[in-house]
């Protein structure tokens, strides 16, 4: 809390309403800056707090004493914020603090709060320790260690010191695991907000237009440090990054003893992540001609991603991609990243669960319901934000995130490792568990197109390759045939995501549907309807089609109103916004956003359909703050159903 002071009951009152209406990073900002404090007469208090014990102490009271301590009085007593006495001593050898209760019932070990000590030598030695336990970066280092090699640190200081110093993965998953297991369960404790922290996690920006740019440019630096830092450690860290099989090529673990490498692996084993599993798996693989000796480790990581049976119970896949929705949504929610490409802020968000995913997985913990609390608590935010991201990245949706399509993505991932490496796997066991024909196999466990479609960095529109010519033959009879239905879309909607598609396809297709007055023949039920729909707004999406995207509107529209498959308002929305991504100018996508919904909103809907799109809409603009222009009309129609005033 900060208040100016010397200054007026208005002064003040106009100075707080102020802060209040300045950006949370801007404000912080502000008021960690010594200048700004002085020169407003500014006084911050904060409490400090002492994981489970349920003790919270003033700061400044507190750090009065430690100094006190540090400086040779034997013991000094304080009170907490609730009023109780308390003691701090020093422990024995002076190595550390304790705190005691006033009846001595209760005794807290604390460090040695290096950062108050009067001896220079000893605040610079501590500063060395915490910086090398950490991992914390030597160019942030180095204006605490100037401040720390002239004085003491103030209690302002310390507050800002501890926050910067949490904000490193090493000491943010110390801090989350801390907090579960104290019972913390609020979304803060597992997402941060500080963007240091997931630029340190993953390296900071620097303007790449992919991830292909950005592994080259910023990642592989970061693995690098990472490495300097501890060997073994630090490829554990590094192996959390490789959600693309790009940032995988970039781990290099040829340079490690055998015993390092499989007290890593024996790690992943144990502790593992899906996304540490995948990169273990592609290194393990690509170093084995190295160290053939890594062969039973690599069988074992592959076992388990083939083992992992998907059920709601299960603490591997479906944890992790759970963790993804809420990480995702809450950085969303946040504006964290909110000016960089989605590439960044998603590989960020999927580097964050896969930490997470760490701390979770040995916790007694119902993942199903955990599942449901995420959908409903962050569902909408995430999946708001995903379509929003189509724009510029349209070959990845949010539904892609299921934990089925996830395992299908990373048994890809192993078969592409596997086939680079075919020679070497031949004279191993790890050829038949990945290329044996028998039902457990990788290979067997193969789907079309599932396995070959893009992951969650491989939105790019122009990363697909060209496609075989076959295909094309198949693709051009069955579009091109007299009879049209379903059967005229499946071989081209099945390669929209695999390979490039000619854009006269998807105008084709469009053709076809104003042919047949927006209504598909010979569909068997309501779940191929669906699922044609979808893939054909994938279709627009990814070939940038307007003219296909603006007819599947008019298609939505009619089966919105069809008695037999009459479409929901979750698939109707999801469909539309989907085709959506046909336009990648931002001004050009609002406008189609905001006709998909007022085309909804004057359709025939019940209070609580009205009520499910308003949210969904009003998620959507907080995302992209544009569309309240666009979606101004619909918004005022779906609010008529509701009967609130619109927003």
């Amino acid at each position: 809390m900060t208040s100016p002071t010397n200054r007026s009951a208005f002064e003040t009152a106009l100075f707080s309403a102020t802060m209040l209406l300045i950006p949370p990073i801007v404000r912080n900002s502000l008021i960690e800056d010594a200048d700004f404090r002085a020169e407003y007469g500014l006084k911050t208090s904060a409490l400090v707090n002492f994981g489970t014990s349920g003790l919270s102490i003033d700061l400044e009271a507190f750090v009065k004493s430690v100094k006190d301590l540090l400086n040779g009085v034997s013991c000094t007593e304080i009170e907490s914020a609730s009023g109780e006495k308390l003691v701090l001593e020093k422990g024995e050898g002076g190595k550390n603090i304790i705190l005691f209760t006033a009846n001595r019932e209760r005794a807290i070990n604390l460090p040695d709060f290096y950062q108050f000590s009067p001896v220079r030598k000893n605040r610079l030695a501590g500063l060395r320790r915490d910086i090398k336990e950490s991992a914390f970066p030597k160019v942030d280092a180095k204006k605490w260690k100037e401040i720390i090699a002239e004085r003491p640190l103030e209690f302002e200081e310390y507050e800002i010191f501890s926050r910067d110093f949490v904000n490193t993965p090493v000491r943010m998953a110390e801090q989350i695991r801390s907090n579960i297991l104290s019972g913390k369960s609020q979304v803060s404790d597992l997402v941060p907000k500080s963007e240091i922290y997931y630029q340190r996690l993953i390296g900071s920006f620097d303007q790449s237009k992919n991830i292909q740019e950005f592994s080259s440019n910023v990642v592989c630096v970061r693995f690098a440090e990472l490495k300097s830092w501890n060997r073994s450690k630090g490829l554990s860290y590094s192996l959390m990054v490789a959600s693309h099989r790009l940032i995988s090529s970039y781990i290099d673990i040829n340079d490690l003893k055998f015993s390092e490498l499989s007290n890593l692996m024996k790690y992943l084993e144990d502790n593992g992540d899906p996304v540490s599993l995948i990169g273990g798996i592609e290194c393990g693989i690509r170093a084995l001609s190295a160290h053939p000796e890594l062969e039973e480790h690599v069988i074992n990581l592959v076992r388990i991603l083939l083992e992992d049976d998907l059920n709601e119970t299960s603490k591997g896949i479906h944890l992790y991609s759970s963790i993804v929705i809420l990480v995702d949504g809450e950085l969303s929610r946040l504006k964290v990243f909110a000016d960089a490409p989605p590439f960044y802020r998603r590989l960020a968000s999927l580097t964050h669960a896969a930490l997470v995913h760490r701390q979770l997985m040995h916790l007694n913990l119902g993942v199903d319901q955990f599942h449901k609390w995420v959908l409903e608590s962050h569902g909408v935010n995430f999946y708001a934000q995903s379509f929003a991201d189509m724009r510029q990245e349209p070959r990845w949706s949010p539904d892609m995130l299921s934990p089925e399509q996830v395992k299908a993505y990373l048994l890809g991932r192993i078969l592409v490792a596997a086939e680079s490496s075919r020679e070497v796997l031949e004279r191993t066991k790890i050829h038949n568990i990945i290329f044996g024909d028998q039902p457990e196999s990788v290979q067997m466990q193969i789907t079309f197109p599932k396995s070959y479609m893009p992951g969650p960095l491989e939105g790019d529109a122009d990363a697909t390759p060209e496609m075989p010519v076959e295909f094309v033959e198949l693709i051009e009879k069955q579009l091109y045939s007299e009879e049209t239905g379903p059967s005229s879309f499946f071989a081209l909607l099945n390669f929209a995501l695999i390979f490039k598609i000619d854009s006269n396809y998807a105008q084709h297709t469009a053709e076809i549907l104003k042919e047949k007055q927006y209504h598909l023949n010979n569909v068997e039920n309501v779940q191929q309807l669906i699922s044609i729909l979808s893939r054909l707004a994938t279709l627009a999406a990814v070939t940038r089609s307007t003219k296909l995207a603006d007819e599947l509107l008019l298609l939505l529209r009619a089966y919105r109103r069809d008695k037999e498959y009459k479409l929901s308002i979750d698939e109707y929305i999801h469909i539309g916004l989907e085709a959506a991504a046909s336009r990648s100018e931002r001004k050009e996508w609002c406008v189609y956003v905001g006709n998909l919904f007022q085309q909804l909103a004057f359709s025939e809907l019940s209070c609580d359909e009205a009520k499910s799109a308003v949210y969904y809409m009003g998620s959507l603009c907080r995302c992209v703050p544009q569309l309240w222009r666009t979606c101004s009309i619909a918004d005022a129609a779906f609010q008529a159903y509701v009967g609130i005033e619109p927003h």
